[in-house]
């Protein structure tokens, strides 16, 4: 009986692996840096991790209100780094070979699953010279998937940025 009761024990401590699991912080720095005008990127303080979004010309509405453009698997992706990146590092035509991607999360398209993108005017100094706009993004209903593991968040602020006429 200790036989069958040791190996039962010695069993269940060598079945127990909680494997080499990166928790995903989500914790990203406040500004929304850009390349170029359609992609946007957020990387947590060490500039390991980054939630990119990728627009283009018409879903950056150059007028004041809001608008919804659905998720796709091509418009948001979260990046875990082996090392920091670089402020060249999404600016590059060739992309980088270093820092290496440990882990991609690819956002799925969904029938709730959207960006909200809410612009604004900005004016010049004299209050009445229009200069831009002030585009307020919000996730919602976001899910990233990768390898078989899913985050899910039902709405994040991402941030906003200007564009300038």
């Amino acid at each position: 009986m200790r036989i069958i009761l040791f190996l039962f024990i010695l069993a269940n401590l060598i079945s127990c692996d909680d494997g080499d699991f990166e928790v995903p912080s989500f914790e990203f720095d406040t500004t929304v840096n850009t390349c170029g005008t359609y992609v946007l990127y957020r990387t947590n303080s060490n500039q390991t991790e980054a939630l990119i979004i990728q627009l283009n010309e018409e879903e950056i509405s150059q007028e004041e209100g809001a608008v919804a453009i659905a998720i796709t698997t091509n418009n948001c992706n979260y990046r875990i780094f082996d090392d920091r990146i670089g402020a060249d590092y999404f600016c590059s035509d060739v992309p980088p070979v270093q820092p290496i991607v440990v882990k991609n999360w690819t956002a799925m398209a969904g029938e709730n699953n959207f960006i909200t993108i809410d612009s604004s005017v900005l004016y010049d100094e004299d209050g009445i010279t229009i200069i831009g706009y002030n585009h307020q993004i919000i996730l919602n209903n976001l899910v990233l998937e990768s390898e078989g593991e899913s985050i899910i968040i039902e709405s994040y602020d991402y941030g906003s940025f200007n564009t300038y006429l």
